[in-house]
């Protein structure tokens, strides 16, 4: 799933497109390692946002993936730099390369893609062992990391970035960053409203999730 092969680096931007068209095709056999793979990393991720993020009030949990990443769930060496502290170099948990600072709409697209899988196939042990943890993960993230509203009690999403685009050169600033990218409030929209109708029989869906 990257441009040039490599044992470490993953692109959810060009990871999205094959699977994205396995989906669709019903190749459901070769989606299963791809949920296998990010499922085992939660731990990490959730353990690499709490160092992240760590000098920001609240306390921001669950996890997220970054746009490329290594197998582990964790940026490499180029995106964060070595030189950057844990917190990034303004706390704010931003990574050197601003084209993936704040890119975090792949996460929500892997949370959409295990929704669309049972929609497809009713398979509720693929969704149970992968589909919530997944889902769970990403929304703790987002909901603990914009905890902010505006002044219309709205959700204010800053700093972030609208995918490679839109960036966020300097997170202390708002002229510098977007607030509410439709990317990931679209994203998040698409997710919630699915988790919202999945069917009350499911017992692992807990009422905290709807």
């Amino acid at each position: 799933s990257h441009e040039t092969p490599s044992p470490t680096t993953n692109q959810f931007q060009n990871t999205r497109q094959p699977y994205y068209n396995a989906l669709a095709a019903g190749d459901l056999d070769i989606m299963r390692p791809l949920y296998a793979m990010y499922n085992r990393s939660i731990p990490a991720i959730k353990a690499r946002v709490a160092a992240q993020f760590g000098k920001l009030t609240p306390k921001v949990t669950g996890g997220i993936w970054p746009e490329t990443m290594t197998q582990f769930g964790m940026y490499n060496e180029g995106d964060w730099a070595c030189s950057t502290p844990p917190a990034g170099k303004t706390g704010k948990g931003d990574s050197s390369n601003t084209y993936i600072r704040f890119h975090f709409t792949g996460s929500l697209e892997l949370a959409l893609f295990t929704l669309d899988d049972y929609t497809m196939t009713g398979n509720t042990t693929i969704l149970e062992q992968y589909g919530i943890p997944i889902c769970e993960t990403v929304l703790e993230f987002f909901r603990t990391r914009f905890p902010n509203k505006d002044s219309n009690g709205k959700t204010d999403m800053f700093p972030s970035q609208a995918l490679e685009t839109h960036q966020c050169p300097d997170p202390t600033s708002r002229k510098s960053c977007a607030t509410n990218p439709s990317t990931d409030l679209s994203g998040l929209k698409a997710v919630l409203t699915r988790l919202i109708a999945l069917p009350t029989t499911l017992a692992f869906v807990t009422p905290a999730m709807r």
